[in-house]
Parts: structure tokens; sequence; C-alpha cells
């Protein structure tokens, strides 16, 4: 009964059971018995192969589809933000998840049978049929299925008497594996013929004269195509990826780069570890062969031994046997020269796979390595991984264990991601932390109290990411995470070398991820240190050069205001006509106030940068006014040192700034104005002046102005004389609502990234420029051009988001989110003309 036990289980496995009745299964049975009997050849073990593939092939794909089925289902019921939003999809979910897991177990296991059923209701499954007849007819079946598997038992003592027979006979017919039948019958006649026409032919010849027989033409195309198939997969993949690498489009290269994925999962590009389970061959099987080639014609055993490269003179068919047999497992093994780090796992598994092999192998090997005989198994591994002369490429620093090389497509996908939304950390990678610190950093500093390591650090332009979670839980975790890793690094040889930052993962998220409302898995990216680099510090003479010309800007703007007024213009003219400086300088002295009070606005300004960045504990470098034919000075520009701590930081900083200098802008314009109102005619007439299409182009300054000194003061006229502190005000109003705007890595843009994210701020950066630009051409003509070129400044030079800072996980508390959209309405009213 072992071998009816034994064949049970084969017909089992190959999942037989699961496609056919009992009553099916004893006729298929009894079928292929007889065809092994009658014909005592290849066809009825084709036969079963054949099912066997089959079967398997669509058992695979069934169970392959059913569990990505389940997966994405209990993916959105564990989604408990997708379950409050789909409530009455729940339901239904819950059911189908119920249907696909019986299928499951149907595939698994194979379908139910009644005896099945019974033994389920006695467990406390589904109740059993309640009325007598049911009850009768299940007994009925169980009976009927008991004795088609007596039956079939029966059948299979008498199959198995003759299967040790059949398995000598297809051995001695067929000895070489990866020749069948069909082949053999073609290759026997044409190797008769060339014993017959070349007795005395050299070796090299009858080969030759075999492999370009006419008779085989045939068969060398079938070969040929069927060797084809997996090069015309290579060219695919290959064209693929030099469409990925010409492409210009994020979106075209993700479509791309889901192609190639999908390619590189089928079994030609799957690349296993060192599996070497090749079973043994036992003394009969070898016999059975030996005898088998031993029959053939001479040129198919010298064509065998060629193949399985015994190239002596001995004609050792034996040896040949052995080394087809353990082909699989000798090419594995002789992959190891090419291996410049071997793993420790792969170590271990190609040293089993060493000692399973025969003994004349063993020493074989040890003789091509000029080992002594008596060698270890780990000896013989270790020699023959020093042993190759090709080695791989390094790409990356020597000894570097971690993520993909740079140069392969993961390595450019990853970081074409890392240049689109983090083009500051993509600079750093010439200051790349090597493979030791990376090592040091994964093994030293990390550990699974304080951040769980999922998978090995990837290498990306710039820097690693390490992949994992925080084990840290309460309040302001990602903070106090951070903190405990920047100390242990600040204790550590790393110390200077390395900085983090706690991000989003910026690989763009798959269609089904968005389908199921994930949410981008924070990760840390450990770069190396350089700020000059990182916010792109220019040189001190370009930055003193651009701040010089900013001030000349704004004190010609001041005497270009004094001009203005039509009165003072005319004495202007005639000063110049007589070369009467000292009178000339009189009628400007206005220019000093409005000159000094606007400077005043702009150190307001910076001083609330400052106050933040020592409070917050970062560093930031000194202004830089950029100057403004139009407004003087477009205001100036703050670049950060060093990171800030978190999000909120870095809200708090981009707004300081313009709202200090906002307040004290308005309170000039206010005092200035209140300076106004008692002054006559003739003392208002003196004054500096300003456009009043300028005017108009504020709705909140412009409303002032008709506040204090009286409605309809702007519809006349082509300027307003206005006390200098009040023009400043005015300015200063424009300048710091133009800082706040969501442009790049201005004021604006980082209290945008801080409030929205970074994808989200790439958005409303887009979306304001298009706005900008459509108000400035509509109030061409009512007002100035300051919002164009302004616009045009941004998106030259400021156009990049401000660099990341440490903590970009955490996200803005409702209170500063409220102040951040107040602010908008703020800078709104100020830059949206009047009616």
């Amino acid at each position: 009964m072992g071998g009816v036990t034994k064949l049970l289980a084969c017909l089992y496995s190959l999942n037989l059971a699961a496609s056919f009745t009992p009553t099916k299964c004893h006729v298929f049975q009894s079928s292929a018995s007889q065809l092994f009997l009658e014909a005592g050849n290849q066809a009825a073990a084709d036969l079963i192969a054949q099912a066997k593939k089959l079967r398997s092939e669509v058992s695979q794909m069934d169970e392959s589809l059913t569990l990505q089925k389940i997966d994405s289902i209990e993916s959105r019921l564990n989604n408990k933000q997708w379950v409050e939003k789909h409530q009455e999809e729940e339901e239904e979910l819950t059911r189908q998840l119920d249907e696909l897991n019986k299928k499951m177990k149907i595939i698994q296991y194979g379908e139910p049978t009644p005896k099945d059923e019974m033994e389920n209701t006695q467990k406390g499954g589904e109740p059993a049929p309640k009325d007598l007849a049911t009850i009768t007819a299940a007994k009925d079946s169980l009976s009927t299925e008991q004795n088609d598997i007596e039956t079939a038992t029966s059948d299979f003592v008498a199959f198995t008497s003759n299967f040790d027979e059949i398995k000598k006979i297809r051995l001695e017919r067929n000895p070489i594996r990866g020749w069948p039948e069909r082949e053999l019958e073609l290759y026997i006649p044409v190797a008769k013929r060339i014993e017959a026409t070349m007795p005395d032919a050299p070796f090299e010849e009858r080969i030759d004269q075999f492999r370009t027989a006419p008779e085989l033409e045939g068969l060398r195309k079938e070969k040929t195509e069927e060797m084809n198939s997996p090069l015309k997969q290579v060219e695919q993949l290959r064209a693929l990826y030099d469409q990925y690498f010409k492409s210009s489009s994020s979106v075209e290269k993700d479509t791309l780069k889901r192609q190639i994925d999908q390619l590189e999962k089928t079994d030609l590009f799957t690349v296993n570890s060192f599996d070497m389970k090749t079973k043994p061959m036992s003394e009969e099987e070898l016999e059975l062969r030996y005898k088998g080639l031993s029959q053939l014609p001479k040129v198919l055993q010298e064509q065998f031994l060629y193949r399985n490269n015994v190239l002596d003179d001995k004609m050792d068919l034996k040896k040949g046997i052995m080394l087809e047999h353990w082909d699989d497992q000798l090419q594995l093994l002789d992959q190891i020269r090419y291996i410049d780090d071997l793993p420790e796992m792969d170590f271990k598994d190609a040293v089993q796979g060493f000692e399973s092999l025969p003994n004349e192998l063993k020493l074989e090997f040890t003789r091509t390595l000029n080992l002594s005989p008596e060698s270890s198994s780990s000896q013989v591994i270790t020699a023959l991984n020093k042993d190759g002369t090709v080695k791989t490429i390094q790409v990356l620093d020597e000894g570097d264990t971690y993520g993909t090389q740079v140069g392969t497509i993961e390595y450019i996908d990853r970081s074409r991601h890392v240049e689109e939304l983090l083009p500051s950390l993509a600079l750093l990678d010439r200051v790349c932390p090597d493979s030791k610190e990376i090592d040091f950093f994964a093994k030293e500093i990390i550990d699974s109290k304080t951040y769980a390591l999922r998978s090995k650090p990837e290498r990306v332009i710039g820097g690693y990411y390490v992949r994992g979670f925080n084990a840290l839980q309460g309040e302001d975790a990602n903070t106090r995470m951070l903190d405990i890793l920047n100390d242990r690094i600040s204790q550590s040889k790393l110390s200077g070398r390395i900085q983090l930052f706690f991000i989003n993962d910026p690989t763009t998220l798959t269609d089904e991820a968005v389908d199921m409302e994930e949410i981008e898995e924070p990760l840390i990216f450990v770069a190396g240190i350089q700020p000059p680099l990182m916010y792109r510090k220019t040189k001190f003479l370009t930055r003193a050069a651009v701040s010089a010309l900013g001030a000349f800007s704004l004190f010609t703007f001041a005497f270009n205001a004094c001009e203005m007024n039509d009165v003072t213009f005319s004495k202007i003219e005639e000063a110049f006509k007589t070369d009467n400086m000292e009178q000339y300088f009189q009628l400007t002295s206005n220019a000093v106030p409005i000159g000094l009070s606007l400077i005043a606005t702009q150190l307001a300004h910076e001083a609330g940068h400052r106050f933040v960045a020592w409070s917050n504990k970062f560093e930031i470098g000194p202004p830089n006014l950029i100057p403004s034919v139009q407004l003087g000075i477009t205001g100036g520009i703050t670049p950060l040192a060093s990171p800030p701590k978190n999000l909120s930081s870095l809200f708090d900083f981009a707004l300081a700034g313009p709202l200090a200098g906002f307040a004290v802008s308005l309170a000039l314009l206010v005092f200035g104005l209140q300076e106004m109102i008692p002054m006559d005619l003739a003392q208002q007439i003196q004054l500096p002046a300003l456009p009043i299409n300028l005017l108009r182009s504020s709705a909140l300054g412009g409303s002032l102005v008709e506040y204090f000194l009286g409605k309809g003061v702007l519809g006349n006229g082509s300027a307003l004389p206005m006390h200098p502190f009040a023009i400043t005000g005015f300015l200063g109003l424009i300048i710091n609502s133009l800082a706040l705007l969501p442009l790049g890595h201005t004021d604006g843009g980082r209290i945008s990234l801080a409030m929205f994210g970074r994808r989200v701020a790439w958005i409303v950066k887009a979306f304001t420029t298009i706005a900008l630009c459509i108000a400035g051409f509509i109030a061409v003509g009512r007002s100035s051009y300051f919002l164009i070129t302004y616009t045009v400044f941004v998106t030259l030079w400021q156009r990049q988001l401000e660099a990341p800072v440490q903590n970009e996980v955490d996200c803005l508390d409702n209170g500063r989110t409220a102040v951040g959209l107040l602010t908008a309405v703020l800078v709104a009213l100020t830059l949206l003309p009047m009616p």
C-alpha cells in the first residue's frame, strides 16, 4: 500500500483531485494506466505532464488573482477613513470578501465532499439539512463516492505493480535529459548515416555534420524560435528602458516604469537566491541512463558528451550523465565567481550545494581551483568567489552593500522624484555619505525602540532613503525621534558629517493607492552637510552688488516721488537750468525720509525673521535688497542657513517678517495721512507724490487714502501729493504683501509649503502665477505693472520651493492654519485693485 499512498499524494499534488470528481478521476487514472501498460512509451507520461502543467498554470493564475482581490478588499476595509466615507459599500465588500475566501479554500484544498460538509456541520459550521430526504441523499452520495475511491485504489494497485518497469523502459529509451522522444527519433537515423559515411572522421567533423544535417533543418528552426522568445522579451525590456531614459515627461516615465516592473516580474527576469536543491541521482538511475546511452549511435554519445563539456578521449558516459544531472547546480556555483560580496545566506546555501555534489564532481572543483582534495566546503566556496576574473562594475563607493547601484532604473526613478520635489537635497549628491557611514548609521544610531527599519537604506541622488516607522508614541513623537537620533549622531563619529530629514516619500502614489486613499509613507532622508550648496548661497560680491543696486533704486524712486509733484517738478527744472543745486536739494529734501523710512520697514521685516530664527535655534543668512523700478525695492530675501526643526518653525519664520513689516508700514501710512489733514493747499502742493494708478492698485491702501483725505481724492489727476511717511507706508503694504504671495521660496512660498505640503504647494504656486499674470494684464492702463514684473522675477530666480525642514511629516496646528488663511485674505485686500 506504500506505492498507492505515494501515487495518491502525487496526483493530489498535481491538483487533479481539485478538477475531477472521484468517478472522473477513476476514468482518467484507468486511461493513463492503460496507456502506460499497452504502449510502454512516453505518450502517457506526456499526457500527464501536459495535464499537470496546464492545471498548475491555471490554478496558480486563479490563486494569484484571487489573492490580489482579497488584499485589495481587505486594504479598503482596514482603511478607516475610506470606510467612513463609503459606509454603503462596506456590506457589499464584506460579502465579496467571504466569497473570495471560500474560493481560496476550494483552490487550495479542492471542492468539499458531502463527508466534509457533514464534518463541518458537526464542528459548528452551517446547520445540516433537517429533512430526512436530504439526509438520505447525502448518505447515498457518500456511499457512491466511497465505492468510487475503492475502485480507483484497486486500479492503482495494478498500475503501480508495473510502474517501476515502465520507468526503466523510459530511461533506457530516452536517457538524455532535454531530448524528447520525438527529437530522438529524428536524431538516430542522422547519427547512423554519419557513422556509416564518416567512420574514421575526427570527433569535431562528425559533430559538425550532425549539427548541419539537412534532415534536422525544421527542428533547428523550431528550437531557434523557442530560444528567440526570451530574447524578444529582453529586447522589449531594453526598448522600454530606452524610452524611459529619453522621456522628459513625468507622466510617461510613470507609465513606462509600471510596464518595466510588470515585465521584470516574469520568470525570465526573476532571480532567486542560490536555491541548490537538486535531488541526488540513485545508482539504479545512473546505470539505466548509462545502459540507454551505450545503445545510442556513437555520434549521439559524442554530441551528449560535447554539450556536457566532457571533451577528453575517454568517452566517460557516466561522468557526462552526472554533469548533466547536476548542471543547474553547477551553473549556480559557477556564478559565485562574478559576485563581489557574497551575502552570508547565499554563502551558506552555496556551501550546502557544494556538499551535496558527488565526490567526483567535488574533486573536479577543487582541482580547477588548485586546492587540495582535503579542502573544506567553505574554503572551496571562498576560493571560488575570489577566483572570478570578471567583476561587476562598482558604481557606488567600494564596499557599498546598500540600495540599488547608481545608474539603474530604480535609482533613476527614485532620484527624479527627489529632483522634482526636493531639488535642494539633490544638490548634496557630491557630499553624499559613503557606505561605511550609512552602515554605521543603520547599525549604531538607529534602534528598534526609536525608529524600526523596514528595509536596507536605498541610494538616491543626494543621499539615502531609510524606510521604517517611528516606534515612539504620543505628542510630538516625530520631533522627539529626530532629537534622539540627532543627539546620538552628535556624540558619534558622524557628527558634522550627516543630517536627517523626516519627509513624506517623494515617490508618486500609484493609481490604485490613490483609489484606496492611501497617504504618503514617511521616511528618513540621510544627506551630507554643506549649507552653501543646499541653500544655493551666492557669492558675497554678487549679493553686495544686488543690495547696493537695491539701495540705489530705492533712493532714486524717492527722488522721483518728489519730482512727480507738478509744482515741485517745474521748480526743479528751473534749478537745473540755473545750476542751483542747493535749491534742488531743498526741493527734494523729502526723498531722505522716504528712503530711510522704507528701509525701516525692511528692518522691521528682517527683525521678525531673526527673532523667530533665534528662538527656534536655526541659522539664517544676511538679507539682500531686491531693486524695482516701479516700487524702489520689491523687498528683501532672507535665506536659510540651516534647516528649521519642523513646519511650524518654518511657518512662524516666514510669517513673522512680512507681518512685522506690514504693521510698521500700516502705522506709517496712517500717521502720514493724519499729518496731511490739517495741511492747507499751499503746504500739500510742496509734498512728494505717487501716481493715482499706483494708489488705486491696492484696495486696502487706496481705501485708507480716501478715508483720511476724502472720497474721490483718487478720481482726478495723474498724481497725488502725500506725506513722505504715507508714501513709505503705502509702498510697505504692497512690498510685504508681495512677499506673502505663495511663490517659490519667498516667504509666501514657505507659508504655502508649511500649510499644504510640497505637492499641493507646487499647484498653489502655478495657480498663483497664472492669476497674477492675468490680473497684471487686465490692470494695464489702470494700475502699475509691478504684479507682472514681480512674477517674472520670482519665476526666474525664486521658482524652487524652500529646502526641507528636519520634520516635514507633522502638519500645522489649526491655529496656525487659521492665521495663514487670514493672512491670505489680507494679501488679497492689499494687492487687488480698487473697483
